[in-house]
């Protein structure tokens, strides 16, 4: 394995995916508590 794929693969892949999903959650906990409450509580 080459440092420069190796490097370049933890710089862009890792923490982008990391902070899309831990934002997609966030979301989705947000949106759920809104809804429940608009809808009937």
């Amino acid at each position: 394995m080459h440092p420069f794929q190796k490097s370049r693969a933890r710089r862009r892949h890792i923490p982008a995916n990391t902070w899309k999903v831990g934002t997609d959650a966030d979301l989705t906990v947000i949106f759920c508590l809104e809804t429940n409450v608009l809808s009937g509580t």
